[in-house]
């Protein structure tokens, strides 16, 4: 499967947030696609295959992200193979049964903008000059 190299799903409820990371991924040349829930988020990541989707745990709706992950990872998702950089205020381990499904990234919040940057671009495959 071949995945857009330019396109990332940020799943974030946070409105303020959402915008920071869309702004600054677009800045460095990706194409960011917004879900402020983690059902339209996990839509968009089915429908869209983004290069990487960066996910908070914490998400309204009924789905939560730690959910949101063992959907993408189920056996037979075209979504498992995608990576997920998960940005939160909350650790991972936190939630119930993520055995074999950790992200293949964690960034807590507050965070770094250059950080998460560098991180996204490592996890794509992509770099950049400064």
């Amino acid at each position: 499967m071949s995945l857009d190299n330019n396109k990332v799903l940020i799943i974030e409820d946070d409105g303020a947030t959402n915008l920071l990371l869309s702004d600054n991924l677009k800045s460095q040349g990706y194409e960011p696609v917004c879900a402020y829930d983690g059902v339209s988020g996990l839509d968009l990541a089915r429908a869209s295959q983004p290069s990487l989707i960066v996910l908070d745990l914490l998400l309204p709706g009924g789905m939560d992200g730690w959910e949101v992950c063992r959907r993408l990872r189920a056996a037979g998702a075209r979504t498992q193979h995608i990576p997920i950089l998960v940005v939160s205020i909350v650790p991972w381990d936190h939630g119930r049964g993520t055995k074999g499904l950790e992200p293949i990234s964690f960034v807590d919040k507050p965070f770094d903008i250059n950080d998460l940057l560098a991180e996204a671009d490592r996890m794509t495959g992509r770099h950049f000059d400064a």
